[in-house]
């Protein structure tokens, strides 16, 4: 693969589904124009699921895009409640819940 092709279609983000490859942005752009997702949290919700398509191709360690998808997902949540939480803290506090009743 070229630079030039490189640059305009990095193989972390094709997504093969039965025989022929997906960018993962057309899967982006399709998941939020069927959906009520706009703006800000539409930013977000790309972002997360451009680093979980990738995570096993981009880097050897799949850990770096987990944490950044986590990152986006927790930006969303922080939209819909108000509320910044880290991710230990929105597990911990859901479990608190749960075993609560």
């Amino acid at each position: 693969m070229t630079i030039k092709e490189e640059v305009k279609k990095p193989k972390h983000y094709l997504i093969k589904i039965k025989d022929r490859y997906i960018e993962s942005k057309h899967i982006i752009e399709a998941l939020i124009s069927e959906s009520r997702i706009v703006g800000t949290v539409a930013f977000w919700y790309g972002n997360a699921f451009k680093y979980i398509t990738r995570m096993f191709k981009k880097h050897d360690d799949p850990v770096t895009d987990i944490d950044k998808a986590i990152e986006c997902l927790l930006n969303i949540r922080e939209i819909y409640t108000g509320k910044r939480h880290e991710l230990k803290e929105v597990v911990e506090e859901d479990f608190r819940k749960e075993i609560s009743g």
